[in-house]
């Protein structure tokens, strides 16, 4: 358990930072201070978007599917380990033990998977309030964790291992898709591509 907490504590520190950047970096994306980056040519423009942005439009729906499948171990966790929380818990029906993962994590599937896909396509179309959306999620996700490790480390005598478990892989893959996420959004051919399609489109409809 002091093993667990140790890796959770360290994991919720690089959130914690790694938070901190990407939402100083997504008010650069609202307020540029440098020079602009390198403009794509228009025959480039017209074999689509780069190579980095179609990477990027996948990625934005798998780490969507990946964390929901990730939630729901946090939630099945929870729920097989439901009596051996430090607290008093009345008796529940095998149907909920069984049935709650299952719906909590379609319910957030349902809202989350479908936004992913629109958000990736608005940024294969180059919208570049999208992109600013996709590093603002990641500094809100970042931030939650940290939230959710100060709260294990509180009631980490109340917690069951295999809770803190995966927790631990849920927070870690925070942090490796946050990675991933500014890798993909700074790199200089997405900023390209996002200001030639500001310059040579109309700006198209908002994407949640």
């Amino acid at each position: 358990m002091d093993s667990l907490g140790q890796i959770l504590s360290m994991l919720a520190s690089l959130a914690g930072i790694f938070g901190v950047v990407i939402a100083y970096l997504q008010y650069r994306v609202k307020h540029p201070a440098g020079p602009p980056p390198p403009t794509l040519t228009p025959a480039a423009q017209h074999w689509g978007p780069p190579a980095v942005v179609r990477v990027a439009t996948v990625w934005v729906v798998v780490e969507a599917v990946v964390t929901v499948l990730l939630l729901y171990g946090v939630f099945h966790a929870v729920m097989a380990n439901i009596y051996g929380f430090g607290f008093p818990v009345p008796t529940l029906p095998e149907a909920a033990v069984v049935l709650g993962p299952i719906g909590l994590a379609a319910l957030i599937g349902i809202v989350s998977v479908p936004v992913a896909i629109r958000r990736g396509s608005g940024l294969r179309d180059g919208d570049a309030s999208v992109r600013g959306k996709l590093l603002g999620a990641a500094a809100r996700d970042l931030f939650f964790g940290v939230a959710l490790v100060i709260a294990a480390q509180v009631f980490a005598d109340d917690i069951p291992e295999a809770v803190f478990s995966i927790l631990s892989v849920y927070l870690a893959w925070s942090v490796v898709s946050a990675f991933v996420h500014l890798g993909l959004l700074l790199q200089n051919q997405t900023r390209a591509w996002v200001e030639a399609r500001r310059t040579t489109q109309a700006p198209a409809g908002r994407v949640r």
